[in-house]
């Protein structure tokens, strides 16, 4: 069929009656203009006509009790239903794209991390007082004004850089490096004892020694005087300079609890979806009225964003909640042996010897620890001129 019957819609259809060639015969009479026949069986016929006539086909299959089913159709009205159909979805996929490029002009993804001085909340909040928060119009910031601010707010920082590309903002920043104290001339002074001990060895360098090794001494006794006596009866201070390793005791405790109490916890655990847009939550929950003890709640969050291109102020989140598993009550011995660990692990210096002893008391372990450590007593203390040049 030529372009023209094309445009103006060609239907295939099957006829069925007892004597499907009379009712052909009819439709020529009529005038409808059939191509493409093709004898399918005794009672069946299949033909193409123009769409046009299809309304006059049927009106005769109904007077002669025929049947009539339509296989396909090509060209006219079905084209321009396909067109408009693909109209319409060039259209959903153009508004797509705009919004996603719209979206991209907008902040929805800042990833701020703190430093030692300034957590994570208080750097997210001087930002957002500055105006780079989520929604943000990311084009009209001032990374300079920013900074600026963000410094002048948070004076424990020392630099911070802000970077945005596409919808995401990544802020760098670093603590301010405090100033080198000025070291001033070191002035006299003597050494003392830091606790009681017994001296082991000593080693002078400055100073009139007051004691000397074998010698118990106790804490604040002065060990290495910084006064200096001349023949002539004059008194000059100096900084007196030296080290002390003396035997010492010290006794620690620890505690930890024997009792704990063991929860049924339930046997199964559930979760639900949810999306975040903003600051607002929507979940797809059917049991949001379910009593949660006994459970430990671990939630997930799934930004819709792909890096460097677009990131949308929404957000997939996935909680789950798992039932809560107490501990069983610890082993006595156990406890015991990783408590002297920790113990033996805070004593100073060299240690020597040491003995625990453990007792248990109203559910608790109590481990006392007395060791006898080698170590530095030198205390270095400020001698006042008092008159002295």
């Amino acid at each position: 069929m030529g372009n023209a019957a094309y445009r103006l819609g060609t239907v295939r259809v099957r006829l069925r009656s007892a004597e499907p060639t009379l009712l052909l015969d009819e439709a020529l009479r009529r005038g409808l203009r059939a191509r493409e026949i093709v004898s399918e069986d005794a009672c069946s016929l299949s033909l193409s006509l123009p769409e046009r006539d299809l309304p006059s086909l049927e009106a005769l299959c109904t007077a002669r009790n025929a049947e009539l089913a339509v296989l396909r159709r090509s060209g006219g009205r079905e084209s321009l239903r396909r067109a408009r159909r693909n109209a319409a979805l060039l259209i959903a996929l153009a508004a797509v794209a705009l919004l996603l490029s719209l979206s991209s002009l907008f902040l929805w993804d800042i990833e701020a991390e703190g430093t030692e001085t300034v957590s994570r909340g208080e750097l997210l909040r001087a930002l957002e007082e500055c105006g780079v928060r989520e929604g943000a119009f990311w084009p009209a910031l001032d990374a300079e004004a920013v900074r600026s601010g963000v410094l002048l707010r948070l004076p424990q920082l020392g630099w911070m850089t802000l970077n945005v590309r596409s919808s995401r903002a990544v802020v760098l920043a670093r603590d301010r490096q405090p100033v080198p104290a000025r070291l001033r001339e070191q002035g006299p002074a003597e050494i003392v004892a830091a606790r009681d001990g017994l001296i082991v060895r000593c080693d002078i360098r400055s100073g009139r020694p007051l004691v000397s090794p074998g010698q118990v001494v106790a804490a604040g006794e002065t060990l290495v005087s910084g006064r200096l006596e001349s023949l002539c009866g004059e008194t000059r201070l100096v900084r007196a300079e030296g080290s002390f390793l003396a035997e010492t005791e010290r006794e620690l405790t620890a505690v930890c609890p024997l009792e704990s109490e063991v929860e049924q916890a339930p046997r199964f655990a559930f979760a639900r979806v949810g999306l975040i847009a903003g600051k607002r939550r929507l979940y797809f929950d059917f049991g949001s009225s379910r009593t949660l003890d006994g459970y430990d709640r671990i939630e997930r969050t799934y930004k819709i964003a792909i890096k460097g291109v677009f990131s949308l102020p929404v957000s997939l989140v996935i909680e789950r909640w798992e039932p809560r598993v107490l501990p069983s009550a610890p082993d006595a011995a156990a406890e015991r042996a990783r408590l002297e660990s920790d113990l033996r692990a805070l004593l100073p210096g060299e240690l020597r010897s040491a003995q625990s002893a453990a007792e248990e008391k109203n559910g608790l372990l109590i481990l006392r620890l007395q060791a006898r450590c080698l170590e530095e007593i030198a205390l270095y203390q400020e001698i006042e001129r008092e008159g002295f040049p």
